[in-house]
């Protein structure tokens, strides 16, 4: 069963985040190809996330048939004890990624 974070106990762990933390947490990562590897007659590939430094990594056969990806956190990325962030707790985080931008008033 899964364990759902408290939407006030995800406020809390992302005043220490960072903007581009928050915005994957929200908007997934933003993969790019890192390197491949000869791994016997099949590859290694790595990708890494411009924005929270995370990576992942895949191994491959000759025929293209693939393995699911293997994920390498950055340090601080995992929100162990707290819960798998749901609908709720998204919505504090979006509120959160608000904090770095100006808030433009239509009526100005």
């Amino acid at each position: 069963m899964t364990q759902w974070a408290d939407p006030s106990a995800v406020a809390s762990a992302a005043d220490d985040w960072s903007d581009k933390l928050i915005h994957c947490r929200i908007y997934g990562h933003g993969w790019t190809p890192s390197s491949v590897t000869r791994a016997g007659d099949g590859f290694v590939v790595r990708q890494r996330c411009g924005r929270c430094t995370n990576s992942r990594e895949q191994e491959m056969d000759s025929r293209g048939f693939a393995t699911p990806w293997r994920y390498i956190y950055a340090d601080g990325y995992l929100t162990n004890g707290l819960g798998r962030i749901g609908g709720d707790g998204r919505a504090v985080l979006r509120i959160a990624a608000l904090r770095s931008l100006t808030i433009l008033d239509p009526e100005e």
